[in-house]
């Protein structure tokens, strides 16, 4: 079942984690909207203002990314829709640039074989 669009504030145990999925490698997977680098998205009503998933899942365990930060995935499959809080870090850019090569990931999209 597709989750119904928010109309106010995202309730992250009834609007996002229930849909989440477990994918082969062991991150939980937002299979719906994407951006085109792959990260879940999710939109509000009546606005239709449109959030990553990944933030919200953090923040929903975490608290607010500090400032000057972002949010980072240590499985380096953020561009999978991997939305799992394991997975998920404040971090820097840098950070996510050195993530991104340990993992073999370029731009947004998925190692080469």
């Amino acid at each position: 079942m597709k989750p119904r669009r928010p109309d106010g504030p995202i309730d992250i145990e009834r609007d996002i984690l229930p849909y989440l999925a477990l994918d082969d490698a062991g991150c939980l997977i937002w299979p719906y909207a994407v951006t085109t680098e792959g990260r879940g998205l999710v939109s509000t009503l009546p606005r239709g203002k449109t959030l990553k998933v990944h933030r919200l899942v953090f923040e929903h365990f975490n608290g607010p990314v500090p400032p000057g930060l972002q949010v980072n995935h240590t499985c380096g499959r953020g561009h999978l829709a991997c939305v799992d809080p394991r997975h998920l870090y404040a971090g820097t850019q840098k950070q996510n640039m050195e993530d991104a090569k340990r993992h073999g990931v370029r731009l947004g999209r998925p190692p080469k074989n």
